[in-house]
């Protein structure tokens, strides 16, 4: 990318806030900045836990956008889940049946692991073929995992994503569990996700590594990181970031 002048890289810049028709663990809008560049408009929204650290990649991903010309798209469709974080489960199945997904990634607390696992029995029975991808965020103990990985046998999981808040517990986990593992946070909020020794440990303790392209520094760096993901594995989910464009 360019390097490009701070008045001239920000001169057409707009802030917005955006209200969530669901509010997301306690997150009711989104709000950032909007930035004009060469190329198009670009959004620079990262979480307001994030660091200065971290936050600059979401700005690396905003100013490659608006101000790089990137690869042309080589697909016109892609395969997408919907996404539910209501405990209402009527509103969640009308939800999911009309967006004709047939995966669903439900971002769960495991505060009350049996009703969580009664919850997905239900919309598994009112959803046919439906797959769920399971979001923890960090939020379980090695126990609970263990335990939430038992009670939801036979259900049709793909995968429980960043249940444990940190790479050693996951580790362990994954001895101990049959159901797959997704990673997120634990490769996304390292420093250096293009380190291969780490890359190689990342991999032995996952099966699948869930990449959010912008809040990893955008386009560039997740081709950098997808050539040396590839030879070697091929279950990689891309994610959004709550992103409102």
């Amino acid at each position: 990318m360019e390097i490009l002048e701070k008045n001239k890289a920000l001169q057409d810049i707009k802030t917005f806030r955006v209200d969530l028709n669901q509010p997301m663990k306690n997150n009711f809008y989104r709000e950032g900045v909007l930035i004009n560049g060469e190329y198009g408009w670009a959004e620079f929204a990262p979480f307001p836990h994030h660091s200065v650290e971290h936050s600059s990649r979401w700005l690396q991903s905003a100013l490659e956008m608006a101000w790089t010309k990137l690869p042309e798209p080589k697909l016109t469709k892609v395969k997408t889940n919907a996404i539910a974080v209501s405990d209402d489960l009527e509103n969640v199945i009308e939800a999911v049946n009309k967006s004709g997904c047939k995966t669903l990634k439900i971002k769960l607390s495991g505060k009350n692991i049996d009703q969580e696992v009664s919850n997905l029995r239900e919309i598994s029975v009112n959803i046919q073929n439906i797959k769920f991808r399971i979001d923890f965020n960090g939020e379980l103990t090695l126990d609970d995992a263990v335990s939430f990985s038992n009670k939801s046998e036979g259900l049709p999981i793909e995968y429980i994503e960043q249940p444990c808040k940190t790479l050693k517990e996951i580790k362990e986990l994954k001895q101990k569990i049959k159901t797959p593992i997704g990673i997120d946070e634990s490769f996304r909020l390292v420093k250096d996700i293009l380190n291969e020794d780490f890359i190689h440990e990342i991999l032995e303790s996952c099966d699948y590594l869930i990449v959010k392209v912008i809040p990893i520094g955008g386009i560039t760096r997740f081709l950098k990181l997808r050539d040396l993901l590839v030879p070697r594995f091929n279950r990689i989910v891309i994610s959004g970031s709550m992103d409102t464009s």
